[in-house]
């Protein structure tokens, strides 16, 4: 990989981990503002707030893995996880 792919990659993973943390800090907000309010609205969009973290979060959990070295026994190298992620992602926002 070449040095300007890499540090695109990692401005793009660390672009990912502010958005995760801002993400999760409104979830938060939403979840005490429903608490306080007994607002039904904010629990609900709370909710979504959830699903968008586990998402971000299976993504970085994903692109972590991709990053790693090819071993004697996966060759391909753990680019599936990518695949895997998605695949986990998709099933859980069609449940709910």
């Amino acid at each position: 990989m070449s040095e300007t792919r890499k540090k695109l990659s990692s401005q793009r993973i660390s672009s990912l981990k502010v958005v995760l943390i801002l993400t999760s800090v409104y979830f938060v907000v939403e979840i005490i503002g429903s608490l306080l309010t007994g607002s039904l609205a904010l629990i609900a969009d709370a909710g979504h707030m959830l699903t968008d973290v586990g998402g971000l979060a299976l993504s970085l959990l994903a692109i972590s893995f991709t990053r790693r070295k090819p071993t004697p026994q996966r060759t391909y190298g753990f680019y599936r996880m990518e695949i895997l992620a998605s695949l986990a992602n998709s099933v859980a926002l069609i449940l709910l």
